[in-house]
């Protein structure tokens, strides 16, 4: 039987995908190369979970796929599996024996081709901020509280990414196959 359609349009409201686990990154490739994928992903760096929870929130208004880490080792096991583009850790929230862990993290971030890098850090460190500069983050937040502000800014690092990728001749990834 042939399929009726009303008159009236419909509309889907489509929810930003959900956060990779380590458990699906684990049947992930791990190519030296990392994995090229068709959204434009971000890692969030947290160990506070309500705080990790918000800034995934961001990122995913944003325009973003997310992955997520509560520790140094699994940003780092992610980071070989996945290409991100945006990540963004949360010093402001680390414990003392994960802030040198996540620092070194940082560093290592530092150094990738093509990732904006935003660290949430706290008010009351001022030499915090000049450290994270030096390493070339692209945004330091200072006590940063609402998803809503981290939102607008991952949405303009969305389209940063976007002016990047089409100033080095790359299709857009909301362009490729799959995508659409």
């Amino acid at each position: 039987m042939p399929h009726s359609f009303d008159s009236e349009p419909h509309t889907a409201v489509v929810s930003p995908p959900a956060p990779l686990t380590c458990r699906q990154l684990d049947h992930l490739p791990s190519d030296p190369a990392r994995a090229a994928v068709g959204h434009y992903q971000c890692l969030v760096v947290s160990v506070q979970t309500a705080r990790r929870e918000m800034l995934l929130r961001a990122a995913a208004e944003g325009g973003w796929q997310t992955l997520y880490a509560a520790d140094a080792a699994t940003a780092r096991r992610q980071l070989a599996r996945m290409f991100v583009q945006l990540a963004i850790v949360d010093l402001d929230h680390a414990p003392e024996e994960d802030a040198g862990e996540f620092r070194r993290v940082l560093e290592d971030l530092s150094e990738m081709t093509g990732l904006l890098l935003v660290v949430c850090g706290n008010e009351e460190t001022p030499l915090e901020e000049i450290w994270a500069r030096q390493l070339g983050v692209w945004l330091y937040l200072p006590g940063v509280t609402e998803a809503d502000e981290v939102a607008l800014l991952c949405g303009e690092a969305r389209q940063i990414t976007e002016q990047i990728q089409a100033a080095q001749g790359a299709r857009p990834m909301h362009d490729l196959p799959g995508n659409l």
